[in-house]
């Protein structure tokens, strides 16, 4: 099987994570790099008409696409941890809370993106800027209503860890990256602990998919608001790695948290950078990274401030 994606993307994200959470490998990818339109392209075109990513290139020479239809054929061939539900009560309902993720939260937020960002604006003609943010208003609304739900419970679609979380920690993520949404600011503190709960869960756990849900990626979009000349560069780095983990060791941030992430990210950087013509000589460097990353995941790093007068 191959991915056709685009992983800077929400949708393309959400079928990352579910194969990332799912274990599954051996799935090739190609990238679809959207702002220089491939994805309009008479040959992605063949595969998916619509011009979406991600698309399923199949065994068989189909192709599947829509991620909701992709990671349910996932859960299919690979059917543990299950995502999706077992009984047909609870896949009901996990499909619902996800279906609600999906609908109300995520669309409103990539529409108020899709017609607000200036960086967007080669991928949505015609941009409408006062339904964007009409879509903007309604965020807050949304978000609250799933605020409230967490509330009562640990997970969007009850007891356990679904895809319907998936698709909220993406869509949430890429608020926090292009409309600077963190609920924690809204008064939305339950919600805040739930993406502050799937980002510790992915630190600790899913190293090697740290690259999917840092906003680093917003970066390399056009017009982007990034201030220096160098999105690969250190200042980009930090900036990302404060943005992923809430903050720098100098706002109370753990060190040690703090600097785990910022090695992913910088391996993350390495293996793809903005630039290409630095990618073969970078990726010699990823193994020296690695085994950074190794020494510190072994716990016989500590961290300790550095005492005045000390050279």
């Amino acid at each position: 099987m191959k991915l056709h994606t685009s992983p800077r993307a929400p949708n393309p994200r959400r079928v990352d994570m579910f194969i990332a959470e799912k274990g599954i490998e051996g799935i090739a990818r190609e990238l679809v790099d959207l702002n220089a339109g491939e994805h309009r392209s008479a040959a992605f075109t063949a595969r998916n008409p619509l011009a979406r990513v991600p698309v399923l290139e199949l065994d068989d020479g189909r192709f599947l696409a829509e991620s909701r239809a992709i990671c349910t054929y996932l859960e299919g061939l690979y059917p543990e941890p299950n995502l999706m539900g077992r009984s047909p009560e609870e896949r009901a309902f996990i499909e619902m809370a996800d279906r609600q993720v999906e609908l109300y939260l995520l669309a409103a937020i990539a529409n108020c993106v899709r017609h607000t960002h200036p960086g967007l604006a080669t991928l949505e003609q015609p941009q409408f800027r006062e339904f964007g943010a009409s879509q903007g208003e309604k965020l807050l609304g949304i978000a609250r209503v799933f605020d409230t739900r967490l509330a009562s419970q640990p997970w969007m679609a009850g007891d356990r860890f679904t895809i319907a979380d998936i698709t909220a920690f993406c869509a949430i993520e890429f608020a926090r990256g292009l409309m600077r949404f963190k609920p924690g600011a809204e008064g939305m503190a339950n919600l805040q602990d739930w993406r502050d709960r799937i980002a510790e869960r992915w630190r600790t756990e899913r190293w090697d998919s740290l690259r999917l849900l840092t906003p680093n990626w917003q970066n390399r979009l056009p017009g982007q608001n990034y201030d220096g000349d160098d999105p690969d560069g250190l200042p980009a780095m930090i900036d990302s790695t404060s943005a992923f983990v809430g903050g720098s060791p100098a706002e109370g941030i753990d060190e040690n948290v703090w600097l785990g992430a910022f090695m992913n990210i910088r391996r993350s950087v390495l293996l793809d950078p903005y630039d290409p013509e630095t990618a073969e000589e970078w990726a010699e460097s990823v193994g020296r990274v690695d085994e950074l990353i190794e020494i510190f995941g072994s716990g016989n790093v500590m961290m300790e401030p550095q005492r005045k007068g000390a050279p």
